[in-house]
């Protein structure tokens, strides 16, 4: 929740009206409203809310922007001091404290994000259902051929993401279901020489562990059709999953490869084909690219507004910024010692 300059405050559409009246209220004290946003922070006065369920959301988007907030800082300066109050314009001594080191700031950081992707799971259920709610709304039948695939893709994606997300084993297995039925129905509906249809039936043959199928399928479309960029990204990402069941690295690098350059030749920004990359490099000890690359990934989800790919970078960019800054002092200190010793024996 943000001022926006007028005393008013901007809220996520996630969360309904009624709840952010509650929370508005509750966030104020005695003092006007003016003198309230000037003199404290969203995360000091939201133990004025009596709404648990309203005060831990909007606690969680507040912490997922903090920790944000100093990725950006941590990548652009090192070392800073960590604030977590209000600071007073007159507090000379808060103001001129010493900086934080980089490993005090990552770890506030990791508290952070795992708070965050703790307690904005029941958002993501809200938006699955409102999702399905207006998929209940079109009417199948009246829809042209043509939208037909879409619309069981919706459904798929949607009842596939639930099944990630719900902690209920019942549900997941409902939900998983439901979304090998709507798969089913996409390659029924698809035909079968389109890209569309390879990408759904490998990815039935991977959650059927039929991984070998999937790569002997997909590589051989790959040798075989010439596909428009942003299809060749999706069916890359795909097949690197199938290499990734096998235990195949290097295949499965050399995939995500050549979809994150997919992603980069279509403009796409939302992506996980290169944030996946980095995290093999940084496993292998590649840590130059596995940085570089992970914070292209974090610019890029930052540009396009995706919070879910934020989260997902942020939760990985603590260990290898606090790995790629060691090594970096490591190799700078490297010549000293050298010269130290060199001059020490002679």
């Amino acid at each position: 929740m943000i001022p926006d300059g007028r005393n008013n405050l901007i809220c996520p559409l996630t969360v309904s009206r009624c709840a952010h009246q509650k929370y508005k209220r509750c966030n104020s004290d005695d003092k006007t409203e003016k003198h309230h946003n000037q003199r404290c922070t969203l995360l000091e006065y939201s133990v004025n809310c009596d709404d648990g369920g309203v005060r831990t959301r909007y606690d969680a988007l507040a912490r997922f922007f903090r920790a944000y907030f100093y990725f950006d800082k941590v990548r652009t300066f090192g070392d800073v001091p960590w604030y977590d109050k209000q600071v007073s314009s007159d507090d000379e001594a808060q103001l001129k404290k010493p900086r934080d080191s980089r490993e005090y700031i990552m770890q506030r950081m990791i508290e952070d994000i795992d708070y965050a992707i703790a307690n904005l799971s029941e958002d993501r259920a809200g938006m699955f259902k409102e999702s399905l709610d207006l998929m209940k709304k079109v009417n199948r039948e009246r829809l042209p051929d043509y939208l037909r695939p879409y619309y069981y893709h919706v459904y798929r994606t949607v009842y596939g993401n639930m099944a990630d997300y719900t902690v209920s084993v019942a549900q997941k297995g409902q939900y998983n279901r439901l979304t090998d039925s709507y798969r089913d129905s996409i390659l029924l509906v698809n035909n079968q020489e389109s890209v569309t249809y390879q990408i759904v039936k490998a990815d039935r043959y991977n959650v059927h562990g039929q991984c070998k199928e999937a790569i002997a399928m997909l590589e051989d479309y790959t040798n075989k059709h010439k596909m428009e960029v942003h299809d060749e990204a999706i069916l890359y990402y795909t097949l690197s999953y199938s290499y990734s069941l096998i235990g195949d690295k290097e295949n499965q690098k050399r995939c995500l490869l050549l979809s994150a350059i997919s992603d980069m030749k279509s403009g796409v920004r939302e992506y996980a084909s290169l944030r996946e990359l980095a995290v093999l490099l940084y496993q292998e000890g590649d840590l130059d690219r596995a940085y570089s690359y992970l914070k292209l990934c974090m610019e890029d989800a930052a540009m396009c507004n995706a919070r879910l790919r934020i989260i997902e970078t942020l939760k990985i960019f603590p260990v290898i910024n606090e790995a790629y800054h060691l090594e970096k002092a490591r190799r700078q200190s490297s010549p000293t010692r050298r010269w130290w010793t060199w001059a020490c024996g002679s």
